[in-house]
């Protein structure tokens, strides 16, 4: 039985129907057996070794008991029934494949009749989270006087919470700030601007007077992102007016 998913925000909880479909030997009559589900643990295992928890809803007790049993009953020479399989995901889980064997034992007064096996596959897709920064917009307006601007003039925001469950995808985009003056011989009628976007030991940097976007690989895993932003003076002084552009930073998986 195999599925892919992608794990949810805190956290999520996939059903999945399960049937069993038992066939008796000619020799066994009308009975009442019981099929036992055995595993090392009640989670499937990820390439990393993190673990996602599972269980059926109809058996007796939980995986990894010898109690773990249905009851069959053999009318005609077979029985068939089906199950809920719920699996946890919690919000923070690895991304790719994660599996686990159960073994299968039918059991008659006692006696093993039949052993088999299910493997359960779940592929968890890769997922970023990209929270709010700390502030909703930056002030450049102390940086300009007499219509250039100062040199070395930095605005900071921070982005906590950020994450990727695998390889994420870091991305830059913007435009210089721009106002409405109509640009002249004497007067220019835009900003361009620097920008550094840094998580973990990744940084992707933007300038709008050479590129409009810039994209970096991240690792997997939890990391604040730091945005540093400066303006820069151009060959002319600024018209007046009120300049302004949107930096959009965007989090995503790398594949």
């Amino acid at each position: 039985m195999a599925g892919s998913f992608t794990p949810g925000n805190p956290n999520s909880t996939v059903t999945l129907p399960v049937w069993f479909y038992i066939t008796f030997p000619d020799d066994v009559g009308t009975c009442d057996a019981v099929l036992v589900v055995s595993a090392p643990a009640a989670t499937i295992v990820g390439p990393s070794g993190d673990t996602i928890p599972f269980a059926f809803d109809d058996l007796n007790t939980a995986i990894g008991t010898t109690t773990s049993r249905y009851h069959v009953y053999n009318f005609g020479g077979g029985s068939q029934f089906h199950d809920t399989l719920s699996l946890f995901l919690p919000a923070d889980v690895a991304s790719g494949l994660h599996s686990r064997t159960l073994t299968l034992s039918l059991y008659e007064n006692g006696a093993l009749i039949a052993q088999g096996a299910m493997t359960i596959t779940l592929n968890v897709l890769s997922s970023c989270t990209l929270p709010p920064p700390d502030v909703s917009s930056l002030d450049f307006s102390p940086a300009v006087s007499q219509g250039r601007v100062s040199a070395n003039y930095a605005q900071v925001a921070v982005i906590q919470g950020a994450s990727c469950t695998g390889a994420g995808k870091l991305t830059l985009r913007g435009t210089p700030m721009a106002t409405d003056a109509a640009p002249s011989a004497a007067y220019a009628n835009h900003i361009d601007y620097s920008a550094r976007a840094t998580m973990a030991s990744a940084t992707a940097t933007l300038s709008t007077a050479d590129q409009l976007d810039a994209a970096i690989t991240v690792p997997p895993g939890a990391a604040p992102i730091t945005i540093n932003v400066s303006p820069v003076d151009g060959a002319r002084p600024l018209a007046a007016g009120r300049y302004a552009s949107t930096l959009h930073i965007t989090l995503e998986p790398a594949n």
